[in-house]
């Protein structure tokens, strides 16, 4: 719907939308008008801001991940990474660990009982134990398509795939059970194309939600909705009002996480005093 401006009205449905208990579920004709309504940076806001909850300003958020009432967060910087459990509440620090000062760690992902966790020039990954975060961590080695470089990572469960960027334009596709062989190699390179025709740039965290990729583009506030069989781009969100207020030594949006409502996700970004629960729109 438009209003005689031209912009988008987000009444109707919307708002219908928009005063639904936490608790309340998705239908799949919710899904289904998600993924054929259009979004485009030009339609400037199109998310509610549902939830503040504090962060960590000593949090350089690489990646966040959610699993059975949990949120974990991966942190980065050369002897300053880690491995958090925050309170999906109110985000508070539940417990950290530190992961070895040689490694600046990247995004993680929860897969089958278990942290996955990149780093960003090593090519080496690790394995926590999502209950006994203080064990010792599988090592394994990986490939991506630019100088083996680690950013995001998220699971795709319907193809038991890891879907990792690596700050080129490329989604890399990785067999999901690959470290328990020392070795994630590159199964298939999927390239993505934004709107309007153009090769995608800096793809960086990145969460898999409602069957399709959310990733945000390194330095900015823009998230893309990327079809992960085709590379397409298929909206384009606009994040620059989620926080215009930013704490001093905040830096550029960074964190996406799927939270325990099917609709509603985490964002934050580096070392950002704020993380959001937010509604994307349509």
């Amino acid at each position: 719907d438009t209003t005689s401006d031209g912009t988008k009205e987000h009444v109707s449905a919307k708002a219908v939308q928009q005063e639904l208990p936490s608790s309340a579920p998705t239908s799949f004709e919710d899904v289904f008008d998600w993924l054929v309504s259009p979004v485009t940076l030009q339609d400037g806001k199109m998310f509610q801001i549902v939830g503040e909850l504090s962060h960590g300003t000593n949090a350089f958020t690489q990646g966040l991940t959610f699993a059975d009432g949990v949120l974990y967060e991966s942190t980065g910087g050369r002897g300053s990474s880690t491995v958090r459990i925050l309170n999906p509440d109110d985000g508070s620090l539940v417990q950290q660990i530190p992961v070895d000062d040689q490694y600046f760690a990247e995004g993680m992902t929860f897969y089958d009982g278990n942290l996955v966790q990149l780093t960003w020039t090593s090519a080496i990954g690790f394995v926590y134990d999502a209950t006994n975060l203080g064990a010792t961590p599988v090592q394994f080695s990986y490939q991506t398509s630019r100088s083996n470089q680690g950013w995001g990572i998220t699971y795709y469960e319907e193809r038991d795939e890891f879907i990792v960027t690596d700050g080129s334009g490329n989604l890399v596709f990785w067999d999901a059970g690959c470290w328990r062989t020392g070795v994630c190699s590159v199964k298939r390179t999927v390239g993505v194309t934004r709107l309007d025709g153009s090769e995608a740039r800096n793809l960086n965290e990145i969460e898999f939600w409602r069957g399709r990729v959310l990733s945000n583009v390194w330095t900015t506030n823009e998230i893309l909705v990327i079809n992960p069989e085709t590379g397409q781009v298929e909206k384009e969100y606009d994040f620059t009002e989620l926080w215009t207020q930013r704490n001093a030594g905040a830096g550029v949006l960074n964190g996406i996480s799927t939270s325990a409502h099917r609709d509603i996700l985490y964002f934050t970004g580096k070392n950002w005093a704020k993380m959001f629960k937010v509604r994307m729109w349509a």
